[in-house]
């Protein structure tokens, strides 16, 4: 396949499975996760600062990079720009693994290339900013493990710093960096590109270190048990499926074991040592938070690097084809719902700041502020659990309501007939304040909001 005809074809296949995974996200514009919580909000309040600003205990600098950049168009669009770089970020991704492992002498290897995508993984790994570390991750890996005088050395290093800021993994992968010295003893000749790792490395150590989240819960042996659980099982939904690509995966091991070296097979060995490393650290994640489920992103190296070890292994049209038929068995999805973007932009117009929920039942957000609002009468006003109709109020599609309390509240908005339910949150505004903004689009209905009846309610019709 000619060069322009893979990247079409890869590019192509990129697109349509992001849009299978969540169509939501093509369809609205949406936002998801820390998305809005984290990135968007912060790069529209802190500028060119927010690049700095870790989170989660470490830095995310090209997901911060991404956000930033983005704000720098009109709010209406920012949606869009960041499922652009969804899109191509992904898709440098399936580039990488094409390239560094060599694809191209490896029967089927442009479809072996999008295992990446194929992940059978929580689908939200691949619709949200946040949620590229992960696959960033991978490429990370892989460029670690991978004979760097085959490129230019100034942008390896760059490339590698730029990783390197991005996520734990600098810290997690130091093992890949130092068994390289040993693999293509080019310390002397390639001392930019590891100063750029050390330099990420002690960076994040530092943000790390800081942050409290090296301690170790006490009861993290309960812990155990579930993740070795998922080891095993977090192949596909199906447990028989995944009981397949894992006894292939231990065929794979003894095959390997018995005729393969270590030097021809590094890149995926640190491919499984990445995937495995950060299993175990999602371990100490998720035990401070008290849980014992283990979320998808932090087994989507693991998954993908034990799927192209069986197929790379092998090297066995058969086995490379059973694998991709289980893996679109076993295909992930997730709805994203219409957050109502476009109308929440209408209503900032005379709120100075606007909460915008974007996981229902879940508190993440986006805070859009607007310091030129111009105030706006309410259409109407109603007290807690009063009913009213918003079409014996607006002629417009959508409506808006706004709450004020002293304290923090979760309640819902619901119709006499039961045919809508919402839940909606209070968020802190900035003088202490809790508001709830919520937006929806009007039908003939009855509705109520659950808050107590001396709490006043203003509703606003969109036009």
């Amino acid at each position: 396949m000619k060069k322009f005809s893979l990247i079409l074809f890869l590019f192509t296949l990129t697109l349509i499975l992001i849009f299978l995974h969540s169509k939501g996200v093509f369809l609205y514009k949406n936002f998801s996760i820390e998305d809005g919580l984290i990135f968007f909000t912060q790069s529209l309040k802190y500028g060119l600062n927010s690049l700095y600003i870790p989170y989660a205990g470490y830095s995310h600098f090209i997901l911060r990079l991404l956000a930033l950049i983005a704000s720098l168009f009109p709010l209406s669009v920012i949606p869009v720009i960041y499922l652009f770089f969804n899109i191509i970020l992904r898709f440098f991704v399936v580039m990488g693994v094409y390239y560094m492992l060599d694809l191209k002498n490896v029967k089927y290897g442009a479809f072996i290339a999008l295992i990446p995508l194929l992940a059978p993984v929580e689908a939200d790994v691949y619709d949200n900013i946040p949620n590229l570390q992960w696959f960033l991750a991978l490429l990370f890996a892989l460029l670690l493990s991978s004979d760097w005088s085959k490129w230019n050395r100034y942008l390896t290093s760059i490339g590698v710093l730029l990783l390197a800021l991005t996520g734990p993994f600098s810290i997690l992968f130091l093992p890949i960096i130092l068994f390289r010295t040993f693999i293509y003893k080019d310390l002397r000749r390639q001392r930019f590109v590891y100063l750029a790792y050390f330099i990420g490395l002690l960076i994040q150590l530092y943000f790390v270190l800081n942050s409290g989240r090296m301690s170790v819960s006490e009861d993290i042996a309960k812990h155990i048990s579930p993740f070795l659980h998922n080891f095993i099982f977090c192949f596909s939904s199906n447990e028989f499926i995944s009981l397949i690509i894992f006894f292939g995966f231990l065929c794979a091991l003894y095959n390997f074991v018995r005729k393969h070296s270590f030097q021809n097979y590094f890149k995926l060995l640190s491919l499984l040592y990445a995937g495995i490393i950060i299993v175990f650290s999602g371990i100490v994640a998720i035990s401070q938070l008290s849980e014992t489920y283990i979320p998808g992103r932090y087994l989507y190296v693991y998954v993908v690097s034990v799927l192209l070890f069986i197929i790379l292994v092998f090297k066995n049209k058969y086995v490379t084809l059973s694998i991709l038929l289980l893996l679109a068995l076993s295909f992930t999805t997730v709805n994203r719902r219409d957050i109502y973007w476009d109308q929440y932009l209408k209503y900032s117009k005379f709120n100075d700041v606007v909460f915008v929920t974007t996981n229902p039942g879940v508190n993440f957000y986006a805070t859009i502020p607007n310091k030129n609002s111009v105030k706006r009468e309410a259409d109407a006003i109603f007290s807690g659990l009063e009913y009213f109709n918003p079409t014996n109020i607006c002629s417009s599609k959508y409506a808006a309501i706004t709450i004020f309390s002293d304290s923090s509240l979760t309640t819902s908005i619901s119709t006499k007939d039961n045919t809508f339910y919402d839940t909606i949150v209070f968020r802190k505004m900035d003088n202490g304040i809790f508001k709830l903004d919520y937006v929806f689009p009007i039908k003939d209905s009855d509705y109520v909001i659950s808050v107590l009846p001396d709490v006043k309610i203003k509703l606003y019709c969109l036009y």
